[in-house]
């Protein structure tokens, strides 16, 4: 899971999580979240969702329980941010699923 994910992938999920926030600026903020997001959900289910070698990657591609899961955890962070709470059990409960387990 090295390199960067395409700037077109962050994009879209930016644009999902300010659907779901209802926010139409902080979009800097809200990638660097979107990107954290994308990784943190890589991390939990143990697939690679967007390949960094692809710069024709979509965000379409990305199951929707996992970009919706995405959309989430961006909200949570962004609204958050002075807050040591846990991220929604939802966002888990949406990529659970597709979590792989190993022995």
């Amino acid at each position: 899971m090295s390199g960067s994910i395409p700037p077109g992938v962050i994009a879209d999920a930016v644009a999902a999580a300010k659907l779901w926030l209802r926010v139409d600026s902080d979009e800097g903020v809200l990638a660097g979240l979107a990107e954290t997001a994308i990784l943190t959900a890589e991390a939990f289910t143990g697939t690679v969702l967007v390949p960094r070698d692809d710069p024709t990657a979509s965000w379409a591609a990305v199951p929707a329980p996992i970009a919706q899961g995405v959309a989430m955890l961006v909200a949570y962070l962004f609204e958050a941010r002075s807050d040591d709470g846990a991220p929604p059990a939802a966002v888990a409960a949406l990529w659970r699923p597709y979590r792989q387990v190993r022995l």
